[in-house]
């Protein structure tokens, strides 16, 4: 019998971040910043100490080379992507470390070691990490948790598999693509498809919201649903997902439909229309 993982405990969908900022690799960068600056300074106004004595400028220029070496070390360390486990080698079969470049120079890309597998959000200024499994976990790398993201004007969109297992539907979930925070839960996918240079998203919100999400612009176009029709449905069938009652989606021009089915009253099979104008 196939057991489900669950996305909670520990494989967590919640931002850890590095420890990049106040009392991080920015207090480490200032500082560095700050000792050569210091040095520019005396240079440039000749003070003379026991420090800079004997020459002021070679040492001062000695110093700066000094810390930018260290400084640049520093920083290739903390950007670098970790994608090797000698003693799981069947790893770089399952994860790809291919890197997804944004299009405002933000990057989302995997790692992994032999202790845990993650998902790194990284703009010119730091890396977070958006999504971690321990190392009982890692097999399921890209089976659990985030396994996909797509961009958008101005966020990328994150389908989450909660089950590693059949058949709960996908959550889509949004980030802000210039810090890589998180900001919501959409709702739980119904379909995408690709149409030239958009994707769309149908997602249900709710049991009785249905939002479809249009990637070129963010824009997102909400169609209610008659309160409580699915909640219903979903008591009188037994059934589980409501996504699945949803077919026939169609683009024409700049007008979408979709057809959904429900139980009436009297446990009949019925059909209804959504219909949006983009």
């Amino acid at each position: 019998n196939k057991v489900n993982k669950t996305a909670s405990g520990k494989a967590t969908g919640g931002l850890v971040q590095h420890r990049f900022g106040k009392n991080g690799d920015e207090v480490f960068n200032r500082n560095i910043g700050f000792l050569i600056n210091f040095c520019i300074f005396i240079e440039d106004f000749g003070f003379v100490s026991a420090v800079f004595a004997k020459p002021k400028t070679v040492t001062c220029h000695i110093m700066k080379i000094a810390l930018t070496t260290i400084l640049t070390f520093f920083s290739l360390q903390i950007f670098s992507q970790v994608c090797a486990c000698e003693k799981k080698s069947y790893l770089k079969d399952i994860i790809s470390c291919d890197i997804t470049s944004l299009k405002n120079g933000a990057k989302i890309y995997w790692n992994y070691d032999c202790n845990s597998s993650w998902i790194t959000f990284q703009n010119k200024n730091f890396k977070k990490k958006i999504f971690f499994l321990e190392e009982d976990l890692q097999d399921y790398s890209g089976r659990l948790g985030f396994i996909e993201w797509t961009e958008t004007k101005n966020h990328f969109l994150v389908k989450n598999k909660v089950i590693s297992g059949c058949c709960e539907p996908l959550e889509i979930v949004l980030f802000n693509k210039d810090n890589g925070n998180k900001i919501k839960k959409l709702g739980t996918l119904i379909f995408d498809k690709d149409i030239g240079q958009n994707s769309y998203f149908l997602i249900l919100q709710d049991l009785n919201t249905v939002l479809l999400f249009k990637s070129s612009d963010d824009k997102t176009y909400t169609f209610s649903l008659p309160k409580g029709r699915l909640e219903k449905t979903l008591k009188r069938s037994g059934d589980f997902n409501a996504e699945n009652y949803f077919t026939d989606a169609e683009f024409k021009a700049n007008i979408f439909t979709v057809n959904y089915k429900y139980l009436d009253e009297y446990k009949r099979w019925k059909t209804a229309k959504i219909k949006m104008k983009l």
